[in-house]
């Protein structure tokens, strides 16, 4: 067993690293958004031409969820969601690092605000369902400045990494909960107390976790925890998103879910459904496909 005497260092060394990421982030969130959005845009352009595992990964998403869209358009949309994306991650110092009352002036429009306070008000609690959709960390931001919430996440594969991230996404009304089995009891407590969750709900689950749904027609490994949190705890579900616009705004939607969600293919349902309204927008450099049912070939060859 390693000694406490030698988890010391370990964990200084570790403070050490967030702390000097953090002062990267924060420098980097200096810089006007609007221009971050350009050299994503700049990024993007170079990196949806190049043979990059994002970009291959895009290229046989779309591929699979579009079998009958011309070649050309095809190409289109891979272009555009890898620019989207690129500003994804170039916008992330401002919005990690800046005070939410000044990004609240880059929100142009919000839609269906109200129906959080309603979800809430009948004291079943509430699941607030974001996808990797527009620009989700700043949706975590503005969904903190409506309520308080629990939010459930994954633990990064490079450990180091989530103190950082912790760190980053730290929002007063936030409270940051680990993806684990233990989870569970807490998140069940939470919505019998009438509270909000916070949950991604298109992040493909561990083996076990899930069970296979159609999404775009494709088979995928969907989480069964939100269905079945919904379905013990009779609690509403809203599914929401930040649609990036034009010229650094942004407009905030809050959506009943439309079909309700009782199990995996109706939550894949209301995220298909997101996705549709701006495709390029979507996370297609996610390899949501990556697990096959028993006797189904690899989709992705990279």
């Amino acid at each position: 067993m390693q000694s406490e005497a030698s988890k010391q260092p370990d964990q200084t060394d570790a403070q050490s690293k967030a702390t000097f990421a953090w002062i990267v982030l924060y420098v980097l969130g200096l810089v006007p958004l609007t221009w971050m959005q350009a050299i994503g845009r700049c990024f993007g352009y170079v990196a949806a031409r190049l043979p990059l595992r994002s970009t291959r990964v895009a290229q046989q998403n779309i591929a699979l969820c579009f079998p009958d869209m011309h070649v050309q358009a095809k190409r289109d949309l891979c272009h555009a969601a890898i620019s989207q994306t690129a500003q994804s991650v170039f916008e992330l110092p401002w919005i990690w690092t800046r005070p939410f009352a000044r990004q609240r002036m880059r929100i142009e429009q919000v839609d269906g605000a109200d129906l959080i306070a309603d979800a809430l008000s009948k004291g079943r609690g509430l699941i607030l369902a974001a996808p990797h959709f527009g620009a989700w960390e700043l949706l975590n931001r503005w969904l903190a400045s409506q309520t308080p919430m629990l939010v459930l996440y994954r633990a990064p594969k490079i450990r180091a990494l989530e103190p950082i991230l912790l760190r980053c996404r730290a929002v007063p009304g936030v409270e940051p909960l680990r993806a684990e089995p233990a989870a569970v009891r807490v998140l069940l407590k939470r919505l019998q107390a009438g509270k909000a969750l916070g949950i991604l709900p298109d992040q493909q689950p561990k083996a076990g976790e899930g069970q296979f749904a159609p999404f775009f027609g494709i088979a995928s490994m969907t989480m069964t925890l939100l269905p079945k949190l919904a379905e013990r705890t009779q609690c509403a579900v809203l599914f929401c998103y930040a649609e990036r616009l034009s010229k650094g705004k942004f407009r905030i939607v809050v959506q009943a879910s439309d079909p309700a969600v009782c199990d995996a293919s109706s939550l894949n349902a209301n995220v298909e459904r997101i996705a549709r309204s701006n495709l390029p927008q979507y996370q297609w450099t996610y390899k949501r496909f990556s697990m096959r049912p028993d006797g189904e070939t690899k989709r992705y060859v990279l």
